[in-house]
């Protein structure tokens, strides 16, 4: 038997000398020295980090995958308005999975990853339409959160009080305990792709998040150490997606699960009676209730292209389905391993951020498929092949779903 959802009531190094018979560096395009096979640039988000790598293992020799990561709304401007991607340097992988760097000339992106809908992006990127020849494709669906100390007492947060956090930042009168300290109210900056996501959950705008100083992370490491570290662990909260918190971090030369440095809040949403994990445990990585509907906070990535060129088009299929992936390489099992939720796993979507439900019955579900792949054993779901029918449910990536 498949395990009961739980609704809980609320509660600077030095630059080093360059030799004069140094290599030249190896430019992303019209390289005569060493050129790259068929760059495809890629520009935008870096939630594709911990899949790209595999992709681009699978791909070298024939086409190369160049990797920007300037943020969301950049992406979808670099599409969007064809704004080059600048002179500084980018990533790319050869064919045993290495990251190597190339040195950009303001080439056009191919493709705009964004991990919020293109609307969503605050000034100075005003999007309000899709440009005419603009492609728009959804891929994983990424769960954000609320996040403390792991030894906060703190273990639940509602929309009404995540806007008085971050709407007012700890000014006195116009708190929510215990974050009631300004210096730790953590954000990660007005474009950041998590924030964007969370900002339309609680009706704070992006930019308009409190404090505006000393308070802005950097990126997913920063925000991990300030708050994990932070000097008073109740007063301290954060935010994060779900390939951070699930994920692990070397500590001390080790191995430790971020679970167990930080903590994410249930979270109650306008209009609920109940509180949700993203999972069915604290203890679990299933995203059973961002599957089911239940936990609210998540956003889906974004594919944005223009023009016809095989390679991005081959990309982006990798990522919605419609093109089968490299010999060797699952992008299902990236995504998942990733701490994403691919959309075969999901039960309902939306069609803008934070938007309503509606109800969702992918072709060939891979909610069990996911379950077993992260936890074997636990999904309280049934094996099936061809020889080995389903008794109830449809068999799809080797189990019984719908039963």
């Amino acid at each position: 038997m498949r395990k009961q959802l739980v609704c809980a009531p609320l509660l600077a190094g030095a630059l080093l000398a360059v030799t004069s018979r140094a290599s030249a560096a190896q430019l992303c395009s019209n390289d005569a020295t060493n050129p790259l096979p068929n760059p495809v640039f890629v520009t935008g988000s870096s939630a594709l980090g911990a899949v790209l790598p595999k992709l681009g293992a699978a791909l070298a020799g024939t086409t190369t995958i160049v990797s920007i990561t300037p943020g969301s709304c950049q992406g979808v401007d670099a599409i969007f308005n064809g704004t080059p991607v600048g002179t500084g340097t980018a990533t790319y992988w050869d064919n045993t999975g290495t990251a190597n760097t190339c040195t950009l000339a303001n080439e056009v992106a191919d493709v705009g990853v964004s991990d919020v809908y293109y609307k969503s992006c605050p000034a100075p990127y005003a999007f309000t339409t899709l440009p005419s020849g603009v492609t728009e494709s959804l891929g994983f669906v990424i769960p954000e959160a609320f996040v403390v100390p792991a030894a906060s007492t703190a273990n639940v947060i509602s929309a009404a009080a995540a806007y008085m956090v971050y709407g007012f930042g700890g000014q006195s009168g116009t708190t929510a305990a215990p974050w009631l300290d300004p210096t730790a109210i953590f954000q990660s900056g007005g474009t950041n792709g998590p924030q964007m996501v969370l900002a339309n959950a609680i009706g704070v705008p992006t930019s308009k998040w409190l404090p505006t100083t000393g308070v802005v992370t950097g990126g997913s490491t920063g925000m991990l150490n300030s708050v994990s570290q932070a000097t008073n662990m109740n007063a301290a909260i954060g935010i994060m997606s779900s390939d951070t918190t699930d994920a692990t971090s070397i500590v001390g030369g080790n191995p430790v699960s971020n679970r167990t440095l930080v903590k994410i809040l249930q979270y109650q949403h306008s209009g609920q009676e109940c509180s949700w994990l993203p999972d069915s445990s604290a203890t679990a990585f299933d995203k059973r209730n961002v599957r089911a509907g239940h936990y609210v906070l998540w956003g889906q990535e974004h594919f944005f292209t223009k023009g016809t060129k095989p390679q991005a088009t081959d990309l982006v299929g990798y990522f919605t389905g419609a093109v089968a992936p490299p010999t060797g390489v699952s992008v299902l099992d990236l995504e998942i391993k990733g701490h994403f939720v691919p959309t075969c796993a999901m039960k309902v979507q939306r069609s803008a951020e934070m938007g309503p439900f509606t109800p969702y019955k992918p072709a060939q579900p891979c909610g069990c498929y996911m379950e077993e792949l992260l936890a074997p054993g636990t999904s309280g779901c049934t094996a099936c092949s061809g020889s080995m029918p389903c008794a109830t449910g449809t068999c799809s990536n080797g189990y019984c779903e719908g039963g």
